[in-house]
C-alpha cells in the first residue's frame, strides 16, 4: 500500500496534521520512535502549561482542565489520547523512522520497531513532525555523567530534603527552583548571566523566583559556569575569574534541550542561521527536498529562546492539508 501522507513524530501537531488529513480523505501512516506525546511525558509531573486551555485545542477540540485554565501536563496526555480515539489515528507507537528515500510521490520510509523488527512504507508526501526537544543540551564537563547528575526533572518527590544544584537560568530551570524548594529541598541555583532575565518566564515565574532568592530561600550563584562535578560537589568559575563550588546530593542540569536533525540531515533539507532553522515555504510549510514538509516546533529550529509554541503552531497542519488539496486532489469514484 501507498499512503498519500507519512508523517514522523506523533506530538500535538503531528497529531493534529495526521488528524486534519484523515478527516479530508487522506491515507495517513505516522510514527513515533515512543509513545504519543513523547516529550510532554519528560515534564515534571503536575507542571502546568503556559498556554491556556483554549489556546492548547487541536482542532477546535477542547482541552479539559481542572482549574478552568491551563491544563496540567497529566491532564495534556490524556487529552492527547483521547484525540487519537476520537478521531480514529492508528499511530505506530515505539517506531523509529531510520531513513526516508526517494523522491516527490514516492517516498520510501525505513523503520525499525522496539522489538527489532525493521519496516518500510512508501508515502506520496513526508511530514517532520520531529519538534525541537529530542536531546538535552550537554555541558561538556567532567561529571556530567555521574548517577546523581541529570538533564530531565521528572519527579519533585524524589529530591525531598535533598541539597540540590540547579544548573540554569530559564523556565524549566526557574520551575524546578521553587517547586523543589516549596517541596523542602536545599536549592542552589548556577546560571552563567550575571542576572536572571525573566522576560522569557511564565508571568508567575519571575516574581516567585526572585522573592524567594532575596529572602535567602535558594541560593543563586550567578555570572558562574559549571567547570566539573564530582560526587560531592559542583565547581564553578565566576565572571571575575575566581572559583567556588557547592555541597550536592543531586544536580539537575536544565539547560536546554536541541532537535534530532538526523533525518533533517539525512534528507539534505537546507537550513539557516545558528539555530539550523529548516528553509520552508511560509505558505505551505514544504522545504527544499519538494514533497517533504516541517510541522510544529522543529520549523524554528534550536530554540534559544523559544519562538514556536504549540499555540502558534495550530494553523500548520490546515497549511500542509490545502496544499494536498491542490496538489493531489482526491476524485470521487
Amino acid at each position: 500500500m501507498t499512503f498519500d501522507v507519512g508523517i514522523v513524530g506523533a506530538g500535538p501537531i503531528g497529531l493534529a496534521t495526521a488528524a486534519e488529513l484523515l478527516r479530508r480523505g487522506r491515507s495517513v501512516v505516522i510514527f513515533d520512535k515512543g509513545p504519543i506525546g513523547r516529550t510532554i511525558g519528560w515534564y515534571p509531573r503536575g507542571m502546568r502549561f503556559n498556554s491556556s486551555a483554549g489556546n492548547l485545542a487541536l482542532l477546535k477540540m477542547p482541552v479539559p482542565a481542572a482549574d478552568g485554565d491551563k491544563p496540567t501536563r497529566e491532564e495534556y496526555l490524556a487529552y492527547l489520547r483521547g484525540f487519537v480515539r476520537y478521531f480514529g489515528i492508528e499511530v505506530n507507537t515505539y517506531e523509529e523512522v531510520l531513513r526516508i528515500d526517494g523522491d516527490r510521490g514516492a517516498f520510501t520510509l525505513h523503520t525499525r520497531k522496539k522489538s527489532g523488527i525493521n519496516g518500510s512504507y512508501q508515502c506520496r508526501r513526508v511530514v517532520l513532525a520531529v519538534g525541537s526537544n529530542e536531546f538535552a543540551r550537554h555541558l561538556g564537563i567532567p561529571g556530567e555523567d555521574l548517577p546523581h547528575v541529570s538533564h530531565y526533572f521528572t519527579d519533585p518527590h524524589t529530591y525531598h530534603g535533598q541539597r540540590v544544584v540547579i544548573v540554569g537560568g530559564r523556565n524549566s530551570a526557574a520551575e524546578a527552583a521553587i517547586r523543589l524548594t516549596h517541596l523542602g529541598a536545599i536549592v542552589t541555583l548556577v546560571h552563567r548571566r550575571a542576572e536572571i532575565d525573566t522576560s522569557h518566564f511564565k508571568y508567575w515565574i519571575g516574581p516567585e523566583l526572585i522573592g524567594m532568592i532575596s529572602r535567602g530561600r535558594i541560593t543563586a550563584n550567578l555570572d558562574a559556569c559549571v567547570s566539573r562535578i564530582d560526587s560531592q560537589r559542583v565547581y564553578f568559575q565566576r565572571g571575575d575569574g575566581t572559583e567556588g563550588s557547592v555541597d550536592c546530593d543531586f544536580v539537575l542540569l536544565l539547560v536546554g534541550y536541541v532537535p534530532d536533525y538526523r533525518l533533517i540531515d539525512q534528507l539534505g533539507l537546507d537550513t539557516q542561521g545558528e539555530q539550523r532553522a529548516p528553509v520552508f515555504d511560509a505558505d505551505t510549510l514544504e522545504t527544499t527536498r519538494p514533497g517533504v514538509f516541517c510541522v510544529g516546533t522543529i520549523i524554528a529550529g534550536d530554540q534559544n529562546p523559544y519562538r514556536v509554541f504549540i499555540e502558534n503552531a495550530l494553523h500548520h497542519p490546515k497549511l500542509v492539508a490545502d496544499t494536498l488539496d491542490r496538489e493531489m486532489p482526491i476524485t470521487s469514484s
